[in-house]
């Protein structure tokens, strides 16, 4: 009984001088170590994946770190493959126009547009980031998203990212519509009526 006082009193005594997240990992290890001997060995798995969801989930991604994120990725992967798009589609104006001074004027704008590639990503990125961000975010436990209209407000084009241990992608199921430039030809527009 006097051991049984003792043991309990040095317990409580330990269990007091924990810090508050000492307790929670405590409290945890203890439920972690219920569920494997009340449920067997058939919880492991689910356990294996319970702490793969939380180790996720104390390695999310920032809100800050999407915005630098989401400008390499515009100016090293979305733009250049836009740019290489603009381009076949001056060529292709050229090869169809009937005056040789406007055929090569659409060639020549192809051409810049190659030679001026990254200046042209760097510029353009401010004038996009004024309307695709902020993104819309998620928060969905192991994992936050971050969805961007790539698009123009009246032929949306929208993108989403994932954030997953402490950094973005782009979700593995978006395939992004490089055909859809609305949003430049709403910049350029706006930029020609002043």
């Amino acid at each position: 009984s006097d051991l049984l006082q003792d043991l309990a009193a040095s317990a409580r005594g330990w269990w007091l001088s924990l810090a508050p997240e000492q307790r929670t990992q405590a409290c945890g290890v203890g439920a972690l170590a219920l569920a494997v001997l009340w449920f067997g060995s058939q919880i492991v798995p689910l356990l294996f994946a319970l702490l793969v969801a939380l180790y996720l989930n104390a390695h999310l991604p920032t809100t800050a770190s999407f915005e630098p994120f989401f400008q390499e990725w515009y100016t090293q992967d979305y733009f250049p493959q836009v740019s290489q798009k603009m381009q076949r589609e001056f060529q292709e104006r050229a090869r169809k126009q009937k005056n040789v001074f406007d055929s090569l004027a659409s060639q020549f704008k192809g051409w810049i547009m190659g030679k001026t590639e990254s200046l042209h990503a760097a510029a353009l990125y401010q004038f996009v980031v004024k309307y695709t961000l902020p993104p819309e975010y998620g928060h969905y436990f192991f994992m936050r998203t971050a969805t961007v209209n790539l698009g123009s407000r009246t032929r949306p084009a929208y993108i989403t990212f994932w954030g997953l241990n402490e950094s973005w992608m782009l979700a593995p199921y978006i395939r992004v519509d490089f055909e859809n430039t609305s949003l430049l030809d709403e910049l350029e527009r706006q930029a020609a009526n002043g």
